[in-house]
């Protein structure tokens, strides 16, 4: 089929086997960008290739997991040093809110590579993880676009962009399906590097952590479930003979919902406050909050059933209709 686009365009096919260079354990290998560069030379050439496969040093096929065709078009925007790279796909770009959650979310307009993983990661799938890698570390921004609708203008990824001075959050997103240990110990605070040791058990069996919100006598490390496959028992076990706490307890069940905005760090106060008041007014409890230095992002822990509901409340008013 791409060799006959090809010649529709009066193009050129190129195996991407020949272009895209992966090492063993599946990461791009540098290579790839000279070999993209030396082959894709002319400026009036329409080149056709295929997506979602490359090779390794013994010239093995490496098929890329889901989403490869928009990281093999990635990797050859890199390549060429492309000043845009643009990703067609089935919607006009990303929304400020999951639209089945939020019928009626607005589409953003622009967003910077950073608030657009912090949504990604949070439920707002557009574009996976390992298709911003490439043109982020390049500096080139990504154009999300409709292949039904190419007059729209989509959604602009950018580096840095400038925030409306109104401005506070632009996006929403959140998923159920955390687990939090928390742990206790009277005088925690003053025991150097007992957080490393706390991470140092997550680490060994194999499980990266979310947030790690704290207190002077305790920590809670938030977990996906998904990691976890029934290791909860055996890192209690080993946090217990690591740092002997007072105490360790679960809760499980926990959604984890993402407030995204560049400029939140300039409206804190306001963000923050119409955020306690429009959960306080539906009655909904927040089990975990965590507000990073950056600014760029609050993140609030609810109880996972409810997790919908939450976003619904907090796209209201926060972004509005």
């Amino acid at each position: 089929m791409t060799k006959i686009f090809a010649e529709f365009l009066h193009g050129s096919f190129i195996d991407a086997v020949n272009l895209v260079q992966l090492k063993q354990n599946g990461q791009i290998s540098s290579l790839t960008y000279d070999i993209i560069k030396n082959q894709l030379t002319s400026d009036s050439v329409y080149y056709v290739i295929p997506g979602f496969y490359g090779a390794d040093e013994t010239g093995e096929v490496k098929i890329f997991a889901r989403g490869g065709s928009d990281i093999t078009g990635a990797i050859i925007a890199r390549g060429i040093n492309a000043s845009l790279y643009e990703n067609w796909t089935d919607v006009n770009g990303l929304r400020s809110a999951d639209p089945k959650v939020v019928s009626n979310s607005k589409i953003i307009s622009e967003i910077t590579y950073s608030e657009m993983r912090e949504l990604g990661y949070r439920g707002a799938e557009v574009l996976q993880r390992d298709t911003i890698v490439p043109v982020f570390e390049a500096g080139i921004p990504i154009n999300i676009r409709n292949t039904f609708s190419p007059d729209h203008p989509g959604t602009k990824v950018v580096k840095e962009r400038i925030s409306k001075t109104e401005e506070g959050a632009i996006g929403i997103a959140g998923k159920a399906g955390f687990m939090a240990f928390q742990i206790d110990k009277f005088g925690m605070n003053e025991e150097v590097g007992i957080g490393s040791l706390v991470l140092e058990v997550f680490k060994d069996e194999g499980v990266s952590f979310e947030h790690d919100p704290s207190g002077l006598d305790s920590i809670s490390i938030i977990v996906d479930e998904k990691e976890l496959n029934g290791k909860e028992k055996k890192i209690i076990e080993n946090l217990q003979k690591s740092i002997k706490p007072d105490r360790i307890s679960l809760s499980r069940n926990l959604g984890l919902i993402c407030v995204v905005g560049q400029n939140i760090k300039n409206e804190s106060a306001e963000v923050a406050g119409l955020l306690f008041k429009s959960l306080k007014d539906a009655r909904i409890p927040i089990r975990v909050i965590n507000y990073g230095m950056s600014g760029m992002n609050i993140v609030v822990g609810v109880d996972g059933t409810i997790v919908d509901e939450a976003i619904r409340v907090l796209y209201k008013s926060l972004i509005g209709e």
